[in-house]
């Protein structure tokens, strides 16, 4: 059985991220050949660019080797023949950015955000047809979470509404002449 010890995430300009799990004994060759085990569709790579080597020790530690690439291998900017990758350092090779996470690949969000995080729906409203049946009351807390502080509402009979700020006068046609243009005759009118 082998486990995860290791992840890299690829990066690429114009395409989301991806993310590809390094198995702790299985080593990887990256490159534009539809052989690599890890394929990019990148003009700069050549058909087998570098590979990526669990060390001996089985400790999670990782190398990277360049495969006599006619771009190179580069890490954190210094191009490379050969390099033990630590947490977080970037590879560079042709277009595409990889960083190497030593670890277990994270687990995929789920495809519903409504999804609960231990997998358990007993606390998600039923979605029925009554609209009322899934509203929630803001006055109300939800299941673990602290209840929202209490608005105070004004009563009609205490006294009249706050007026507004402002009153935008209403909108009054133009009746027997040319519309004005430009800003300044919109703000001072023509001069006669």
């Amino acid at each position: 059985m082998t486990t995860v010890m290791a992840y890299l995430t690829i990066h690429l300009e114009g395409k989301p991220s991806s993310r590809h799990a390094l198995e702790g004994d299985k080593p990887l060759i990256l490159g534009r050949s539809h052989e690599s085990d890890l394929w990019i569709d990148d003009s700069r790579l050549s058909r087998h660019h570098c590979r990526f080597e669990p060390a001996s020790t089985g400790d999670g530690q990782w190398t990277v080797i360049d495969l006599a690439s006619k771009n190179g291998t580069h890490v954190n900017g210094q191009r490379i023949s050969s390099h033990k990758l630590g947490d977080g350092e970037e590879i560079e090779v042709g277009r595409a950015r990889i960083v190497f996470h030593a670890g277990a690949l994270p687990k995929p969000r789920p495809a519903d955000p409504h999804a609960s995080r231990a997998g358990d729906t007993a606390e998600m409203p039923a979605m029925g047809g009554d609209p009322s049946e899934t509203l929630v009351d803001s006055r109300v807390g939800l299941p673990g979470m602290p209840s929202p502080k209490p608005r105070r509402v004004q009563d009609a009979s205490a006294g009249p509404n706050r007026p507004l700020p402002f009153k935008r006068p209403p909108a009054q046609p133009i009746v027997g002449e040319q519309p004005k243009r430009g800003w300044l005759r919109a703000l001072f009118g023509r001069r006669q």
